[in-house]
């Protein structure tokens, strides 16, 4: 309620201040302060269970709790948890009585609660998983008679208490209407305890918050607005049960009429977003480090998210303020779960912002001195002030009072001499907004830490550290980067232990001076080893150290105090091969619990290299060195342990135990085949495989002898029209002939592409494949003259024409010579290869030759089978109808277009290294710089160099244009990284480039496309053309494939997939050579291949659309803006200089 004039302070009252409770501030200070905070909040001296009893009366057949197991409606929720009130009031609990609770996330933890407090007692929510000493601990400490569990968790209970009650569906009672009004019963006052919640204790021990019924019901009943919530209101229940979050989720919602959706502990874990859709969860909350795993798009359903327990980063905001209303909260367990909230975050919001009190009153004050006011402006330590402050900590006094203060000296300039209040210390540091009061977070000033989301003492895991390690003579816990993980810091412990460095270790002799870390010794790694699992035992998982550091000895700032912010420093300096070498043991690597982790580490550990053990969960696939390619091999990799998971899956959860939580979604897709044959007979417009067979076959080569005919895609059907390409490999040493001509046989053999025979069949060309390699591909000869003549004549006047039909296209010709020097011919069309698909054939090869065992090769008829089946799933075509539908290709402004125009294929442009953006691959960066190009290109057609450099007019129209894929990226198709064919697509990207955009949004939402896309690569042009201008499937198909005319194509390459080296045979190089016409081309072609941290740029445009120049000055761009973009990320690209 506000204050009323009287009630403000007189002049006398404001003069008996001394200057040090006021602090600095000055009189407008203080008046800004009186204005912020004229509002007192009126204490709700109600008991909980009272209020949520009223909402069981009102909306008794409403859902109030759901879950994937069953449901409950208000009056179930109000009748069960009657009915356990009467069982624990038998066993004398009562008003301040503290019981356990022990459940894995189930419904019947709603019932759990209630029971408790309709009996007067007080409840203390425990997660199952952490060690059971952490949990004997808290039963001691409350000083409970009993615990209430699941009949899951019975044993683990018996274990922590000698009387357990057993709540669940196989309690006869439930079906029984109650035989007593339980209000009747409950004895419990508002200054009763409601809960308490137990944070980590600076002394090694946990410390259990005690919340009153007034305090908590204060909280919720101002709150609840504030939220949002309503009779609508579905609330995902997420946060573990250790934590206070997961009670305001259940009682929050049902003192607005809302339900609560229940995740099991498995969908926690394995389908988060999969089972928030489908229990029509409207409002998530969630910590930052969690909602940056998941998508806005992935749960649609959901109307608000609710971000805290750590601070949010503008990240955070870029990717959920314009889908979802998203919240921003803020507030310590000592004051009722939420003290301050940004009820609506805006995209482009300061995200340290944490709103404005609701439910109590904030101060800023000297963090030495909480009688020492601050002004609005200044940082200090944030105090709160009102009725959600709740009790203090449970049997310990002195801890309590000092942070559970009464009336600061300078409250009585605000209240007046006889205010009496409540107010927390909460050790964070803030600061008040001069224009609006609303309050900013900047940090700690103690060694309390947030990880995970969750806030523990240094102290506690310090001592239990230095308890372990005796001979240590310091130890302190802080956080450092995280290369591997998600999360924005790992938890590490820096011990000071000179008894245990190795004494020849030279690194420790010059730690007197900077604070360079130590090689753990043999003796060091086997108690560093016993202390962890010591921890593990004692402690939950986000407490235990993920890095361990020893030392000689600490270093120390001028004021003579250990220099925390330098080891830090140190340790984020460290390379990776450093970090291992300085961080004492493998162990302290997160390890997995469950069978899909250890998988992911199993494959992990063979696909790089590594030690299974040297593989942690928190490792990212981007950071051990992966890319799109070796994502296809894990992909590979993965299906010998028979899981299914996709590409996409990997570069949207790169770290192990993300990856883990997509394994059992993608297990659905196992044996998940559809019928191919039918689609490839209709194809060709049969009703049977029969028909078509007989209709591909000919005299020479007769049905009996077809293993398969297959449809042409789009690309072949392009390609097959081009010039055949020659691949010559010149050996200076003999070579074994008929070695290599049975090598060469039984290529033909390993794999399809390569016996292939192009025929008209039903009026449109298809792919037919014998069983047995043709006569005549396999050749050899012995020339006495000039071989390169040969090699020219042999290229130059081969008789194969355009298109290749009925005739093989693969040849393999050996040349000999009666000296040493021989050279090996391979004639190929591109319809049969890409770039990847070449380097597989030639290690391949080379392989056969030395008589290598080979695994069984995927064959290219997989990846046909898999584009229809993508080009005939409804997903796959809605899919790019929602993304393209209104939008069209961007073509750059072009003159006449004579097939004689020159084209240009200039030399490759080296960029600067490029500055990594977290989380944003090379790929992205490239795209984003290629679309504002073309923004600027297709506003008008430079005749200058100097108009092309004018700056654009970005707008929110969209462009438009390809990206090439490799093809290999779905998941359904087995071993792609052994396939030959001509797999890559040309996808369609879309970029809005409004003004107002970050640079930031805009790589995100290019690489959301992309990554999105990948489950429906195939999809080719002509079809994703088709359905985006609104013509049906069979209107599509009907399209006459043309050279590829659609504007622009990226093509990102990882690494130079095309490579120009040697074939060795045997040890015996041969030099790689290629002949064939280049393809003409009528759009522009952009080439990036990423080298390390640099970009090699390379552009092949005919004339009639950008001359010689204007190509060149293109790249040149093209290399100024990817620094640019990745150096400038949170400007907006009305902001950014690129001209």
């Amino acid at each position: 309620m506000a204050l009323r004039p009287d009630t403000f302070p007189s002049s006398k009252d404001l003069s008996s201040n001394t200057a040090e409770s006021l602090g600095v501030i000055s009189n407008a200070d203080h008046q800004h302060l009186r204005r912020f905070n004229a509002n007192e909040v009126t204490s709700v001296d109600v008991c909980l269970h009272d209020i949520i009893r009223e909402r069981c009366l009102e909306r008794a057949d409403a859902p109030a709790v759901f879950s994937s197991t069953g449901q409950f409606s208000y009056r179930e929720l109000d009748t069960l948890s009657t009915h356990l009130a009467l069982r624990l009031i038998s066993y004398d609990v009562g008003p301040e009585s503290f019981v356990p609770l022990l459940f894995e996330k189930s419904r019947w933890t709603s019932i759990a609660m209630l029971g408790v407090l309709k009996a007067g007692g007080a409840f203390i929510l425990m997660d199952p998983s952490h060690p059971r000493r952490r949990l004997q601990e808290i039963c001691d400490t409350s000083r409970a008679k009993l615990v209430v569990c699941s009949s899951q968790q019975q044993p683990l209970a018996s274990q922590l208490m000698a009387n357990v009650v057993i709540v669940d569906c196989t309690d006869d009672t439930n079906n029984k209407e109650p035989d007593t009004e339980i209000h009747a019963l409950s004895k419990a006052t508002p200054e009763n305890a409601v809960y308490c919640v137990f944070t980590s204790g600076s002394t090694g021990k946990p410390k259990g918050v005690v919340i009153e019924h007034r305090n908590y019901c204060t909280a919720l009943v101002t709150q609840k607005e504030a939220f949002g919530l309503d009779e609508q209101t579905r609330y995902l229940q997420f946060a573990s049960y250790a934590f206070d979050t997961s009670i305001s989720d259940h009682f929050m919602t049902w003192l607005a009429g809302g339900c609560v959706c229940v995740l099991s502990d498995s969908e926690r874990r394995d389908s988060f977003s999969e089972v928030a859709v489908r229990l029509k969860a409207n409002v998530l909350d969630l910590t930052p480090s969690l909602a940056r795993l998941i998508r806005p798009d992935s749960i649609p359903c959901a109307k608000a998210l609710v971000l805290g327990g750590e601070a949010m980063k503008p990240h955070d905001v870029d990717i959920w303020a314009d889908k979802v209303r998203l919240i921003n909260g803020y507030g310590p367990s000592e004051c009722s779960v939420t003290a301050t909230l940004t009820t609506s975050v805006k995209p482009g919001a300061d995200p340290t912002n944490i709103g404005y009190p609701v439910g109590c009153i904030a101060w800023i004050v000297d963090p030495d001195n909480h009688n020492t006011l601050l002004g609005p402006g200044a940082v200090g330590e944030l105090v709160l002030e009102g009725p959600i402050v709740g009790r203090g900590y449970l049997h310990e006094p002195e801890k309590t009072a000092a942070v559970f203060v009464s009336n600061p000296s300078w409250v009585s300039s605000f209240r007046g001499s006889s205010y009496e209040g409540r107010f927390y210390k909460t050790g964070d540091l803030a600061r008040l907004s001069e224009r609006d009061g609303s309050i900013f977070f900047c940090g700690r000033k103690d060694n309390q830490i947030k990880i995970r989301g969750q806030r523990l003492e240094a102290g506690e895991v310090e001592n239990v550290i230095a308890q372990c390690l005796p001979m240590a003579s310091s130890v302190l816990v802080t956080t450092i980067s995280s290369r591997t993980s998600s999360l924005n810091h790992i938890l590490a412990a820096f011990i000071e232990m000179p008894s245990l460095v190795a004494e020849n270790d030279e690194d420790a002799r010059l730690v007197s001076t900077t604070p360079i870390f130590t090689r753990p010794t043999q003796i060091t790694r086997k108690k560093l080893t016993d202390t962890d699992q010591t921890l593990a035992a004692k402690l939950p998982s986000y407490m235990r150290p993920t890095k361990y550091f020893t030392l000689y000895k600490f270093p120390v700032s001028i004021n003579g105090k250990t220099d925390v912010k330098l080891l830090q420093s140190k340790a984020d300096s460290l390379s990776a091969a450093d970090l291992d070498k300085y961080t004492g043991f493998h162990q302290t690597r997160r390890v997995p619990y469950n069978e899909a982790e250890k998988v992911l580490q199993m494959a992990f550990a063979e696909l790089f290299n590594r030690e299974p053990e040297s593989v942690g969960l928190d490792d990212s696939f981007f950071d051990l060195g992966g890319d799109s390619l070796l994502a296809i091999s894990l992909v590979n990799r993965l299906r010998k342990f028979s899981v299914q998971i996709q590409v996409s899956e990997i570069l949207r959860h790169p770290k192990i135990s993300d990856l883990a939580a997509s394994v059992c979604h993608f297990d659905k897709i196992k044996g998940m085949r559809i019928d191919t044959r039918g689609l490839i007979s209709a194809e060709f417009g049969f009703t049977g495989e029969d028909d078509l067979f007989a209709a591909a076959s000919t005299k020479e080569l007769p049905s009996t002898d077809i293993q398969k005919v297959l449809p042409l895609t789009e690309a072949q059907q392009v390609r097959l029209r081009e010039s055949l390409q020659y691949f010559i490999f010149d050996f200076a040493e003999r070579i074994d002939d008929a070695k290599l001509l049975s090598a060469c046989r039984l290529l033909a053999e390993r794999h399809e592409i390569l016996r292939v025979v192009f025929r008209m069949i039903n009026g449109q060309i298809g792919q037919v494949i014998p069983f047995q390699p043709p006569e005549g591909l396999v050749q050899s000869r012995m020339e006495s003259g000039n071989l390169d003549d040969q090699v020219s004549k042999l290229c130059s006047q081969d008789d194969l024409t355009l298109p290749p039909l009925d005739r093989p296209i693969t040849r393999f010709t050996h040349i000999s010579t009666p000296s040493s020097r021989s050279v090996l011919v391979i004639r190929l069309s591109h319809a049969q290869f890409d770039g990847y698909a070449l380097e597989v054939l030639f290690s391949d090869l080379q392989a056969l030759y030395e008589d290598q065992a080979l695994a069984p090769a995927t064959q290219y008829s997989a990846h046909i089978e898999e584009l229809l089946r993508q080009k005939s799933s409804s997903e796959s075509i809605d899919f790019w109808r929602s993304r393209l539908s209104g939008h069209l290709i961007t073509h750059l402004p072009s003159g006449p277009s004579p097939m004689s125009s020159p084209q240009w294929s200039l030399p490759t442009l080296h960029t600067p290294p490029i500055p990594p953006v977290e989380g944003i691959t090379l790929a992205t960066i490239v795209n984003a710089a290629w679309s504002l190009i073309l923004v600027r290109l297709t506003q008008h057609r430079p005749s200058t160099l100097s108009a092309l450099a004018t700056s654009p007019n970005l707008s929110p129209v969209p462009v438009v244009f390809g990206m090439m894929t490799n093809g290999r990226n779905s998941g359904r198709v087995s071993d792609t990284t052994t396939c030959v064919g001509l797999c890559t697509n040309t996808i369609l990207l879309r970029v809005a480039a409004s003004a107002d955009l970050t640079v930031h949004q805009l790589l995100i939402d290019l690489q959301n496309q992309y990554i999105d896309a990948m489950a429906h690569e195939l999809v080719e042009l002509p079809t994703i053309l088709g359905v985006t201008a609104g013509r049906t499937f069979t209107e599509t198909n009907t399209m006459v494939p043309g050279d590829g005319d659609f504007g622009s194509v990226v093509n990102f390459r990882g690494a130079e997939v095309e490579g120009k080296g040697p074939l060795k045979l045997s040890g015996v190089p041969g030099t790689r050579l290629e002949r064939g016409v280049p393809p003409r081309r009528r759009q522009v072609i952009l080439i990036a291949v990423q080298q390390r941290d640099q970009i090699w740029l390379k552009i092949a445009v005919p004339d009639y659309l950008l001359n010689e120049d204007q190509a060149r000055e293109v790249l040149v761009l093209m290399s100024e803006l990817v620094i640019v973009l990745a150096k400038n990320i949170k400007s907006t690209l009305k902001e950014i200089q690129w001209a």
